[in-house]
């Protein structure tokens, strides 16, 4: 009976622990989320939690059921917030880097547009020569019809006395 429960304690540590973990996790996410909507809104900075309230935010997670975990070093929260302020440079590079492919797409949809009206133009322009090509042949066709075909040629009046 008491190794049913040290087994059932030790899992409902593991599980408040990993409830703790998921709750910094969410924590993390809404920084990041307020970071991104912050700089695609271009508002100030002071919207976005600083580092010293992201260290008290995540000390606040960790206490709040302190009979759970001990509160960690200091140590690791400063690695919480360099991990935060790396997540917020790589969104920001990232943010560039959107920007600069969407300008890219942007002037290959306007050069496709170009393209394709040049297409249109090469193509209504080839189906004229291809036709004006055929015309000499088929006056040229019309003529030997009329001139070898003797009721063509009597309709003509090109028939050769005998």
């Amino acid at each position: 009976m008491k190794e049913n429960m040290d087994t059932l304690s030790d899992k409902l540590k593991e599980m408040e622990m990993s409830k703790l973990d998921i709750t910094e996790e969410c924590l993390k996410w809404k920084l990041a989320y307020q970071t991104l909507v912050s700089s695609s809104n271009c508002k100030k900075s002071e919207d976005v939690l600083n580092a010293g309230e992201m260290e008290l935010a995540v000390r606040n997670c960790r206490t709040r059921d302190s009979g759970v975990r001990d509160l960690q070093s200091p140590d690791d929260s400063h690695d919480v917030v360099s991990q935060f302020l790396e997540t917020k440079s790589e969104l920001e590079t990232l943010k560039v880097k959107y920007d600069n492919v969407q300008s890219e797409k942007k002037e290959l949809e306007e050069e496709f547009t170009e393209l394709k009206e040049n297409y249109s133009l090469l193509s209504s322009q080839s189906k004229t020569v291809t036709a004006l090509c055929v015309m000499p042949l088929l006056v040229l066709f019309t003529s030997f019809f009329l001139a070898f075909y003797r009721f063509f040629s009597r309709l003509t009046a090109t028939v050769e006395p005998r």
